[in-house]
């Protein structure tokens, strides 16, 4: 696998890890999952990118939410 395949899939797994980390899946509640697993994957995009890792070409990145939680988003 080439470098850049092998980081994505770095980042991919410490993407999956935040959200169960976070508690991601039971915090939904009765919110819409479209838009829960939207703001959740903004929430933890920032941190996989800010922790140094790779993402696939075309995740969802917004500055804008930088800290904020997935409710606030």
């Amino acid at each position: 696998m080439e470098r850049e395949g092998v980081e994505n899939c770095e980042g991919t797994l410490v993407h999956e890890a935040i959200h169960a980390a976070h508690l991601h899946p039971l915090r939904r509640g009765d919110r819409d999952l479209y838009l829960w697993n939207v703001a959740t994957d903004l929430s933890v995009n920032e941190v996989v990118i800010d922790g140094g890792w790779t993402l696939p070409k075309g995740v969802l990145i917004n500055r804008d939410y930088i800290g904020m939680t997935p409710e606030a988003i």
